[in-house]
């Protein structure tokens, strides 16, 4: 029987034969200690970890028997490696001494850890363990598998939420369609099929949860299915033209200041950018119009929003409405400006394409990107393939000459960007400064405004009593 002297002993002494503190660990691995303190078993398995980082980092052992002979020292820092003569079964009695020592660990921590909690706890955590299924990536059976399996298992084959680089206004609209659409599931997913959550997922729980988050969110989404999404669909026509969109622009204002002014409006799904029947609803805008014991927030959520972007708009459009250069294009005008598409979609595309070449190589240089790209689109090959030899070989040293003049331009322009930059925060830093000295002496006036009016006081109160 293991006592708390001979644990004690065993953790006093400086040179210990390692068949003994073996079956010591052994024994106590078994549950056959009594009165054993708790801190001085905790150290005894500290000095334990050590030992076995020793041996696994020993190169060379002689056989199992000769090994638990040997001198055991508890050190301070890690161990040195033992050396000791070769055999043919060293790697074989490594790994036989490396698991026994970790065996007889865990059972140790798992001695200690039944002491400090119930047998309740430990069921709880077992039963735990055995309903979470995710477990790692690598088995195909990660967060973002399984999310998307238990998603497909509760009738949603498509996850309705867009991949994009950076902030887009159709991004975030959509987005927050999709998320509000996905919130009950997702929170059920997080109880229901997890053990434990990390930061990331204990964060998203609880803004789930938050009836302000979503009624924001849900705003987003019926302002996305009602206004943003039918006004990008128009405003892709490729039959249209900048100075057609005039009356689209008018429109859109018009259901802002409504929606802005009614709420009711938007949140029964009583309006709409375009003309004619109202279309069947999607699974994600039935969830957007159900009623819900949020209403009055979204509402409310809804009317600012409507309100700040009818201001956005009536600033980005006031070419085209009242009193503004295209409200009433002239002939000449129309014709000019045929050429020139509703929107900026192609700058769109562009950026996508430049994202996607840098999602494929980040270290490529952006210059040399933006000219594949702007290669392949204008169809500079199928010019330059209608050029004569002699012409084709000046073309591309003229390039290469002007490429040149390009990069040293780009070179100054970077400097210049980068020197700006130091300049702004030397500013703000000085403005620091300058600000904390400022409340400095504000606090010294006030300390001395203090005194002098405390001194002002009691000379009218010995005024005062003299009187």
């Amino acid at each position: 029987m293991v006592t708390n002297s001979i644990v004690k002993e065993s953790y006093e002494k400086v040179n210990w034969n390692g068949k003994k503190l073996y079956s010591v660990l052994c024994e106590m691995a078994m549950k056959k200690t009594d009165n054993v303190n708790i801190k001085v078993l905790q150290n005894c398995v500290k000095r334990l970890v050590h030992y076995m980082k020793g041996l696994r980092n020993a190169r060379k052992y002689e056989s199992y028997n000769n090994l638990m002979q040997a001198e055991f020292r508890f050190p301070k820092s890690r161990p040195k490696p033992i050396k000791m003569k070769s055999d043919t079964s060293s790697v074989l009695n490594e790994q036989k001494i490396i698991k026994h020592l970790q065996y007889n660990i865990v059972q140790l921590k798992t001695k200690i850890a039944n002491q400090n909690t119930s047998v309740l706890n430990q069921k709880i955590i077992r039963q735990a363990k055995i309903i979470n299924k995710l477990k790692s990536e690598n088995y195909g059976s990660g967060d973002p598998l399984y999310a998307a399996t238990y998603l497909r298992d509760k009738g949603i084959p498509s996850i309705p939420i867009m991949r994009m680089r950076g902030s887009r206004f159709n991004t975030l609209f959509y987005n927050s369609a999709g998320t509000f659409y996905l919130a009950q599931h997702l929170i059920d997913y997080f109880i229901y099929s997890k053990s434990t959550l990390n930061f990331t997922q204990n964060y998203i729980l609880k803004a789930l949860q938050c009836n302000k988050l979503l009624s924001i969110i849900r705003a987003l989404g019926i302002i996305s299915k009602k206004i943003t999404e039918p006004y990008l669909y128009i405003s892709s026509d490729e039959t249209l033209t900048a100075i057609e969109m005039g009356s689209i622009y008018q429109r859109l204002i018009d259901i802002l200041q409504l929606s802005s002014q009614n709420l009711s409006f938007v949140l029964e799904n009583q309006i709409s950018l375009t003309f004619g029947p109202i279309l069947l609803l999607c699974a994600v805008s039935e969830s957007l119009f159900k009623i819900s014991n949020i209403d009055s927030l979204t509402s409310e959520y809804i009317g600012k929003l409507c309100k700040c972007l009818k201001d956005k708009c009536c600033v980005l459009f006031k070419d085209f409405l009242d009193d503004g250069k295209f409200f009433n294009p002239s002939e000449s005008l129309i014709n000019d400006t045929k050429s020139c598409p509703p929107t900026n979609i192609t700058v769109e595309r562009l950026m996508g394409k430049l994202d996607s070449q840098l999602n494929s190589a980040p270290t490529s240089n952006i210059s040399s990107i933006e000219n594949r790209i702007l290669f392949r689109n204008n169809n500079t090959s199928d010019w330059l393939n209608l050029k004569s030899t002699n012409k084709q070989k000046e073309i591309i040293n003229s390039a290469r000459i002007q490429n040149q003049t390009v990069m040293k331009t780009s070179k100054e322009r970077k400097r210049i960007i980068y020197e700006e930059h130091i300049k702004y925060w030397d500013e703000e830093e000085n403005e620091g400064e300058e600000y904390d000295l400022t409340v400095e002496e504000l606090q010294t006036d006030l300390t001395e405004n203090n005194l002098f009016i405390k001194g002002l006081l009691k000379f009218e109160a010995l005024v005062e009593y003299q009187c």
